[in-house]
């Protein structure tokens, strides 16, 4: 999803209402009825992991979106957290937390808001900000009417921005820009999380440009970690601050003692595709 990276944390000039959240009766007609699936999950607290604190917004009460989500998602702040540990554990290393040398992130202002869009992240560590549209919320109950898709989307994106919180940010690697190394970096790491939760519904496919982004990138970074290193992901983010001039091939040649380029990881990965016939 769309990522605003900013280096200085921002400052908020409104004051929003905050929303006190409540369950939402299934009384409703337009919404199904379904129980939630976030009381079905197993979740172990890391008690090394800092939790950020949790502003969480609704600038869209009355509509059927923030209905749904509520109905879903009954602890918004525990929800939140939750997925913030699980983030920080899938891109950083278990010494990395005890040490707390990862990005420190002390509070997340999630916004449930309806506009044209799905979700993105704003502001930098320490304070950052996630918003989600009601709206695509809607839309995609519209196209499935089902509790479980749902509630897939809803935990899917929440991944996806929780990461551009807590991953490192490469250096000299180009702008935010599909063709650039640090956004074929930040929005590949994004959605590699996402697809390894389990919660992406694209799936992997022949060609593309690893500086694509999202899917593309985010699956050449799984083949990767699967192929090589079960800690590819996490030694590829910490790759960031370590190089002063990023680029993947440096990147690589790094994180994995290969003199290999990424041109020829590329190769391997689409020659993998086709012997796999995972397109």
């Amino acid at each position: 999803m769309k990522t605003k990276l900013l280096h200085k944390p921002l400052i908020f000039g409104l004051l929003i209402l905050v929303f006190s959240c409540t369950a939402v009766s299934t009384n409703d007609t337009n919404i199904s009825k379904n129980s939630s699936n976030e009381n079905t999950e197993i979740f172990e607290e890391n008690p090394h992991f800092v939790k950020p604190t949790i502003d969480f917004i609704n600038e869209d009460s009355s509509s059927q979106g923030h209905k749904i989500y509520h109905r879903l998602v009954t602890n918004p702040t525990a929800y939140i957290q939750q997925h913030a540990q699980e983030v920080a554990e899938m891109i950083y290393t278990p010494k990395e937390i005890i040490d707390g040398e990862i990005q420190p992130i002390k509070k997340i202002t999630y916004t449930l808001k309806r506009y044209d869009g799905i979700s993105e992240k704003y502001g930098a560590p320490p304070a950052i900000g996630i918003k989600f549209s009601t709206k695509h919320i809607e839309k995609t109950f519209e196209s499935s009417h089902n509790d479980d898709s749902i509630y897939f989307e809803i935990k899917g994106v929440l991944y996806h921005e929780i990461v551009h919180g807590y991953q490192y940010e490469p250096k000299n690697a180009g702008v935010y820009k599909k063709g650039d190394d640090f956004f074929g970096f930040i929005e590949g790491l994004a959605d590699y999380v996402r697809i390894e939760k389990g919660y992406h519904k694209r799936k992997i496919k022949l060609g593309g440009h690893w500086n694509d982004g999202y899917t593309t990138s985010g699956y050449f970074i799984k083949y990767l970690k699967d192929t090589y290193d079960p800690d590819f992901a996490r030694k590829l983010n910490r790759s960031c601050i370590l190089l002063e001039n990023w680029d993947w091939t440096s990147a690589l040649q790094l994180v994995l003692e290969s003199d290999k380029t990424i041109d020829e990881h590329w190769e391997d990965y689409q020659n993998y595709i086709k012997e796999n016939k995972t397109v």
